[in-house]
């Protein structure tokens, strides 16, 4: 029997802190990699992490 979860844990309540830790990185890596690679790499990593996570408890 396959058991259905259902995840709230989308990017509506979590964008301003993903911007928060995109700017820091980004000001981290100014002339390495531009702001938007930075913000479309935190936003696809919290996406994957989101989408997979058999614990979500910290991705909140």
């Amino acid at each position: 029997m396959t058991e259905h979860r259902e995840t709230t844990l989308g990017l509506q309540g979590n964008t301003e802190i993903l911007h928060r830790i995109s700017n820091r990185l980004a000001d981290r890596f100014t002339g390495i990699f531009a702001t938007a690679t930075v913000e479309r790499y935190v936003f696809g990593a919290y996406t994957a992490l989101a989408r997979t996570a058999k614990i979500s408890a910290y991705l909140r």
